[in-house]
């Protein structure tokens, strides 16, 4: 069982990982990065893929909320990989002009807002944890009301740190 999941996912939690830290090895080479500006585009970002997945198109589509639940679900589940990748770059990386920046940013990321999606994904992903119970009607909404708040609460985190920069 491990061995099929390795074989399965390890590739390309990888390839999310090695994508976190070329991420990061942009953001640190910019001379004054500003770490709200970075988190409204993440929360921009996941508001539009909740509101899209929350349309009719898809929430009344059943071979679309198939496709949702399926291999986006498990795909945006490797994608936050990508957060572990930027958080070990900065970290352990070279240095760059906005070296203390990315690090904060991406530790605040990572273990306030990653951590917790990641621990409530499985229930959303088909193919994460097979069994979950769930239609994949319910996952969908679930996913994409996630991605709705977790982009709100984003935005709001890049505006309280706006304000006090």
């Amino acid at each position: 069982m491990w061995r099929q999941f390795a074989k399965q996912y390890l590739p390309f939690w990888a390839a999310y990982f090695i994508v976190g830290w070329w991420v990061g090895s942009k953001l640190v080479a910019i001379p004054n990065l500003q770490p709200f500006k970075v988190l409204n585009i993440i929360g921009l970002t996941a508001d539009l893929a909740g509101i899209i997945i929350l349309s009719r198109l898809i929430s009344q589509n059943p071979r679309y909320q198939a496709l949702i639940t399926g291999k986006i679900a498990d795909n945006l589940y490797g994608f936050f990989f990508s957060s572990a990748g930027l958080l070990f770059r900065s970290l352990l990386g070279p240095s760059g002009p906005s070296s203390a920046q990315l690090e904060s940013l991406s530790v605040g990321t990572f273990f306030y807002l990653v951590s917790p999606i990641a621990a409530y994904f499985p229930t959303i992903s088909e193919h994460v944890i097979a069994r979950a119970r769930w239609s994949d009607e319910r996952k969908t909404a679930a996913l994409g009301g996630t991605l709705l708040v977790l982009g709100v609460i984003v935005q709001i985190w890049a505006a309280y740190l706006d304000l006090h920069s």
